[in-house]
């Protein structure tokens, strides 16, 4: 069982997965990928201001037209390429699952956990050890893709950015910090459930794609099964996409990244080009999501805890 544990035993188990992390190119490779996808954002907006300026969408020139701010381009998923908010809903669950899902059922599987267990190290400072690990790459990858994705959009489009902006963009890293751990305790939960990393792999990704790919399908089909008319279909459908995780974060992520989203209205996003909400009022309109988040990820980490402090290990793995 779990005791007290010791800070030099779990910041050596700490520095273990992350040189193990290192010589396998595994880090690297991820966070490579997170700069090429984050750069590939900021580009995707820069593109949609010329789509917008050559459709002439707001209107004939000289015409009131809206602000286009640097939060609307991250948070729109509808642009032409690929948006921040997009590389955040999408592409970083699995980030989070290729760097958790084998923490636990590699060591098991290579046998390496029982020599763990027989040294002078609780089962605590193992997995405490561990999770520093993941979540120093998790946050490294979480502060990494905004600051890219910004840069790059601001190299393209230039123009002064404003301080709201800047706010947004900041609570919008912390919130996306807090979805990739949520992301990366659901793979360690795997890891701890299952002795071969193939399996916590393949289950995390099969999770993966039914509460994020496929959810709206499924919660249509329940809705739709359930509903007695269409505002009622549109409100249980809303509330039942609202059970994942990836639902609860996209919320957020629009409604804090983008100012010209104003409400859900019958299960419907308000939007608007030529509105815009305070930073503070778009908080307030998801301030219960970040507690959710929040919650879950507490909830996933005691999860763990005790499960690996239950955990029957033997020679056999």
């Amino acid at each position: 069982m779990f005791s007290l544990f010791r800070a030099d035993r779990v910041l050596a188990i700490t520095r273990k997965e992350l040189y193990e992390g290192l010589r396998n190119f595994r880090f690297p490779l991820v966070l490579g990928v997170v700069a090429i996808l984050s750069i590939l954002s900021g580009l995707g907006g820069a593109q949609y201001v010329t789509f917008l300026q050559n459709q002439n969408a707001f209107g004939p020139i000289g015409a009131a037209s809206p602000a286009i701010d640097y939060g609307a381009l991250f948070g729109l998923t509808e642009s032409r390429g690929l948006s921040l908010a997009d590389l955040a809903i999408l592409y970083s669950p699995v980030i989070s699952i290729l760097l958790s899902a084998d923490l636990m059922s590699k060591e098991r599987d290579s046998r390496t956990m029982v020599k763990l267990i027989s040294k002078p190290i609780t089962r605590s400072e193992i997995l405490i050890g561990k999770s520093l690990a993941l979540v120093s790459v998790l946050v490294a990858v979480g502060v990494v893709s905004p600051l890219i994705s910004f840069a790059s959009l601001q190299a393209s489009l230039g123009g002064t950015v404003q301080g709201e902006d800047l706010s947004r963009l900041g609570v919008f890293t912390l919130v996306y910090i807090l979805y990739l751990l949520v992301w990366g305790m659901i793979g360690l939960f795997y890891s701890n459930l299952f002795k071969k990393p193939i399996t916590s792999y393949l289950v995390s990704i099969l999770t993966f794609l039914v509460f994020s790919l496929l959810w709206a399908n499924i919660t249509s089909v329940v809705a739709n099964s359930a509903a007695t008319s269409v505002a009622q279909l549109e409100s249980e459908q809303y509330m039942f996409r609202m059970l994942s995780i990836t639902y609860i974060f996209s919320e957020v992520a629009l409604f804090v990244l983008n100012p010209h989203y104003l409400g859900v209205n019958g299960g419907q996003y308000t939007f608007d080009w030529f509105k815009t909400t305070t930073f503070v009022g778009s908080l307030s309109s998801v301030w219960i999501d970040i507690v959710i988040l929040a919650g879950s990820f507490v909830v996933l980490w005691v999860l763990n805890y005790k499960m690996f402090g239950r955990m029957n290990i033997t020679p056999q793995g």
